[in-house]
């Protein structure tokens, strides 16, 4: 009985150590560009912090500035992608955006008008995951969300350090 167990657990754990990369990737299939004005080449950056946030929602927005705190705004090594969801056709994100009332510079914006991002990615369906990081080719490194749960901004950081 106790073979058996020692070879079920080599087994498992020979298993799982072959067990191929299956790390996810944020598909961004679906969304419009809105802006992407870029004041720093792209070509250097290491890693994306991708905020996915709903630009209805005036709180919400403030979790855009939050974040940016949080960084301390890393310019040389990270690149920001801001994916925005809405109820009302981003027409209040339009014009915070237009009058300057709020500062996106170096970030791409993207807008997610057919709501297909959450259904891509289904993490972001968790109201918990709304950061994720990337790095170069893609794979995510870090989702959660750092800006309302503090347990995580060490976690964050040291994915961005």
């Amino acid at each position: 009985m106790r073979n058996n167990i020692r070879i079920m657990l080599v087994i498992s754990v020979i298993f799982l150590s072959c067990k191929q990369n299956t790390a996810k990737k944020i598909n961004y299939s679906g969304l419009k560009v809105f802006s992407c004005e870029k004041f720093n080449d792209t070509s250097n950056k290491r890693l994306t912090v991708l905020h996915y946030v709903n630009v209805s929602c005036s709180s919400c927005l403030t979790e855009i500035d939050d974040l940016k705190k949080i960084i301390n705004l890393r310019l040389e090594t990270v690149d920001f992608k801001l994916v925005c969801h809405s109820k009302n056709d981003f027409e209040y994100f339009k014009h915070l955006f237009n009058t300057k009332k709020i500062n996106l510079n170096n970030y791409c914006i993207y807008f997610d008008e057919d709501n297909l991002f959450e259904y891509n990615n289904s993490d972001f369906k968790n109201g918990n995951n709304k950061i994720a990081v990337t790095n170069e080719s893609g794979k995510v490194l870090f989702l959660g969300n750092p800006i309302k749960n503090f347990n995580e901004v060490n976690r964050f950081m040291s994915t961005i350090n």
